[in-house]
């Protein structure tokens, strides 16, 4: 029997099916003792998906459960499941957690990937470095930033610009321009919209090209970006 989940249809047993079902069902009324009820006796599946998971994983958080409880019981399946586990699965079950900004929880789950002989990817680090800029803990941006050099981690643009944003919260701007032209094409088609954001962006790009005494690299860089307009602008709005 299949189970359509947000991820894919499973191929389960009628029981599992059912289960399934009945604890997606749980969780969408908020019924979260009715998640864990169901999950004790669904743990047992090969076939779990991630984001039923991260539903159990809610669950144990409503009801209080401490994070070394909650990292022991998705380590416990994952090490039990190791065909299901790939990288793909665990930045899925990541996705909901990271936006609870749980960060012990995730940061636990993301501690157990040697164990399971897996490394975190780009996705993976989008997931972090969004939850870390998100409750503006730029140190930890950085050194997120810094894995992934290390690791020859190449960042999604969305990563990119959560980096750019960080560095110049952080004053870098060197770091901040080498974001800026990684950000490249979507920053152009950010600009093409109505979203103020790219102007906000150059404002800071220049103001703090004009503090560090660097503003002709800075317009260099706003050209190569084909944002140049908006970098004058941003100049004689300084004056």
């Amino acid at each position: 029997m299949l189970f359509r989940s947000g991820e894919s249809d499973v191929s389960l047993d009628g029981d599992d099916a059912q289960a399934m079902r009945s604890l997606a069902a749980a969780h969408q009324r908020s019924d979260h003792r009715g998640v864990l009820r169901l999950w004790t006796s669904l743990k047992r599946s090969d076939q779990v998906p991630a984001t039923t998971l991260a539903q159990v994983v809610e669950a144990m958080q409503r009801f209080k459960k401490d994070s070394a409880s909650i990292i022991g019981e998705v380590k416990g399946y994952l090490k039990r499941n190791a065909a299901l586990c790939n990288i793909q699965y665990v930045n899925r079950l990541l996705e909901p957690l990271a936006k609870s900004l749980d960060a012990e929880v995730v940061f636990g789950i993301v501690s157990t990937l040697a164990s399971l002989d897996l490394s975190p990817d780009a996705g993976t680090y989008e997931l972090l470095i969004q939850m870390h800029f998100t409750t503006r803990s730029f140190d930890e941006v950085v050194a997120l930033d810094e894995q992934m050099r290390t690791r020859g981690i190449i960042p999604t643009r969305r990563t990119n610009l959560a980096l750019l944003k960080t560095r110049l919260q952080l004053g870098h701007l060197d770091n901040a321009l080498e974001h800026f032209r990684e950000v490249g094409d979507s920053f152009r088609d950010l600009r093409t919209t109505a979203s103020s954001a790219p102007r906000h962006i150059t404002a800071q790009l220049v103001e703090l090209g004009c503090r560090e005494h660097r503003i002709a690299t800075v317009l260099e860089a706003l050209e190569e970006q084909q944002v140049l307009q908006i970098g004058r602008a941003s100049c004689r709005e300084r004056v």
